[in-house]
C-alpha cells in the first residue's frame, strides 16, 4: 500500500531538477529541495535511486502526514 514520503535533498530547485522530477511534487525549504509522493516500497526505491544517478546530496527519507498533494504541482 503506497505511503506518502518526503525525499529532501540539498539545494534549491532549478528547471532541470524539476523537470527531472515532473512526476512529483517539489518544494524548496531553506536550502533543501522536498521531493513528495505517494509511493509503494519500490517506488521509493526507483525515487531514490534516481536521485542517486543524478548525484545529488540526500539529506533525508520520512514519512509525510497526510495524501501528498497531486503529482506534478510543482510548488516554490
Amino acid at each position: 500500500m503506497p505511503k506518502r514520503y518526503d525525499v529532501t535533498i540539498k539545494g534549491e530547485p532549478g528547471e532541470v531538477l524539476r523537470s527531472a522530477f515532473s512526476d512529483v511534487t517539489v518544494r524548496q525549504a531553506a536550502g533543501v529541495t522536498v521531493l513528495s509522493a505517494d509511493l509503494d516500497q519500490a517506488a521509493l526505491h526507483g525515487l531514490l535511486g534516481r536521485v542517486a544517478d543524478l548525484g545529488l546530496e540526500l539529506v533525508g527519507v520520512s514519512l509525510g502526514a497526510g495524501p501528498a498533494p497531486p503529482r506534478g504541482s510543482n510548488r516554490r
